[in-house]
């Protein structure tokens, strides 16, 4: 009978350690749940701040085409200026001079469109090698303002002020874009910089912006008459 109870006991015991060991298996899978959980949203509110810098900037210009008679509100939508277009620029030249690989998903890419006076990028993979080219990569803080020409093309930069005084084709300076008129109450651009692409990572990361080029005259030609442009000053 005493064997009977021993045995019983150590049945209970085994019993026991197993439940205590599964128990302290399951604590410690819910703890390492509940720490996967909160990388994960601190990983996706990075994401949504990083995000936030740049989604003011998509955005397209739109032409009003019912004015009134004193011509208000003629811009219905703004787009981005040039200086707008920079300061992008420059933001996406701060994220990507921490990326410390030609093919990462950390790097955000922008492409300036001209049109016919041409293309201007700022993305991870050419910032990368331009540093390793011109072995300055310890002084990623200091190098700044600029963009480069071409989309392959690491060794041949253009200084942002250089970009923001360019000349168009047939038009004028992209830094000469404020027109006034004695006539007309708002201040217009001549050009403006229309985000027309949007791209994402895996990890819904803004890794890709494109702004292409608009002539406010030509688009304000396509819906008013020429009395308008001639209001306004162009």
């Amino acid at each position: 009978m005493e064997n009977a109870v021993k045995a019983l006991l150590m049945v209970a015991g085994l019993i026991i350690g197993v439940l205590v060991i599964g128990l302290l298996v399951y604590l410690f899978r819910m703890g390492g749940n509940v720490g996967s959980n909160f990388e994960q949203s601190m990983s996706e509110g990075e994401i949504a701040s990083f995000n936030a810098k740049f989604e003011p900037y998509m955005r397209t210009l739109r032409i009003n085409t019912d004015l009134d008679g004193d011509y208000k509100n003629l811009i219905e939508q703004e787009s981005n200026t040039i200086n707008d277009v920079v300061s992008v620029i420059n933001l996406a030249y701060d994220a990507n001079a921490k990326v410390d690989s030609d093919n990462s998903e950390d790097g955000i890419s922008v492409m300036v469109d001209l049109g016919a006076d041409g293309k201007y990028y700022m993305n991870a993979n050419l910032l990368y090698h331009y540093f390793e080219e011109t072995r300055k990569t310890s002084e990623r803080k200091r190098l700044k303002n600029f963009v480069f020409v071409g989309e392959n093309n690491y060794s041949s930069t253009l200084e942002l002020n250089d970009l923001i005084k360019k000349e168009i084709t047939g038009g004028s300076q992209l830094n000469d874009t404020r027109l006034y008129s004695n006539n007309f109450s708002e201040r217009i651009y001549r050009y403006y910089f229309d985000c027309t692409d949007i791209g994402y990572s895996v990890r819904h990361r803004i890794n890709k912006l494109t702004f292409k080029l608009v002539d406010a005259k030509q688009a304000i030609a396509a819906v008013h008459s020429a009395e308008i442009l001639s209001e306004i000053g162009f």
